[in-house]
């Protein structure tokens, strides 16, 4: 037997069970996963209170969780490139919260990764929603090679992964907000890091600021991204 977290209708975290249900056998081009670390995102209240529903219809019973990672314990016909004991990511679709699942493996599903052998179970389950929300947003502002990022919000999930992928695509430089006990693992990850708090750093002029071309949000704030400019130390 397996077990899983599930809901039949949208609501509160009262809705919420869990369920003893058989391990499911892997269907054509499909492998069955056991989890090892599930991911837990603020996405996953907002799925159980239906306000995805519009764009992503749930059938019932249905189950919180967009990524997870494991160990593929059972493979069904036809899967190529998938084979018991794998590690895997998993990501997409929900359902995670739960030990076992059959999980398509088709191109066009995209719900595996295999799992790099430097990652931890823990560290790769939490890989999917913060890196590929980085990934998405440093994309969708056009960040070209030896330009300069502000990544607002930077010591959060998203943000050290804004940090790290926006390196990895040729920033010349990376100046992220964060309070100051994050400092020094911002500057170990290569940012320069300043605070927006109120009085915490000097107004330096306009015209000595290093602005940055683009800005990323990567965490809810009270202070608008444009205000943390005046935080950013002058040239030289």
């Amino acid at each position: 037997m397996s077990t899983a977290v599930l809901f039949d209708r949208y609501g509160t975290v009262d809705e919420l069970y869990a369920a003893d249900l058989p391990v499911p056998s892997p269907g054509p081009g499909e492998v069955v996963v056991r989890y090892e670390a599930i991911g837990v995102n603020p996405v996953d209240w907002k799925i159980l209170r239906g306000d995805l529903a519009d764009r992503l219809p749930l059938p019932f019973p249905a189950g919180p969780g967009v990524e997870a990672a494991g160990t593929v314990v059972a493979v069904g016909p036809d899967v190529r490139g998938h084979r018991e004991g794998d590690a895997v990511i998993r990501h997409g679709r929900p359902g995670t919260y739960r030990v076992h699942e059959a999980v398509s493996t088709l191109p066009e599903a995209d719900e595996l990764t295999p799992m790099p052998d430097r990652f931890s179970f823990e560290q790769a389950a939490v890989l999917p929603v913060a890196a590929g929300t980085a990934y998405s947003a440093l994309r969708q502002v056009g960040l070209a090679a030896g330009e300069r990022l502000l990544v607002h919000g930077a010591s959060g999930g998203v943000g050290l992964a804004t940090v790290q992928l926006a390196f990895l695509l040729g920033a010349a430089e990376v100046i992220g907000t964060a309070s100051a006990r994050h400092h020094d693992l911002l500057r170990s990850l290569g940012a320069q890091p300043v605070e927006t708090a109120k009085g915490s750093t000097p107004d330096w002029p306009p015209s000595e600021r290093r602005t940055p071309r683009w800005t990323v949000r990567a965490a809810p704030s009270r202070t608008p991204p444009r205000c943390a400019w005046s935080a950013i130390p002058p040239v030289g």
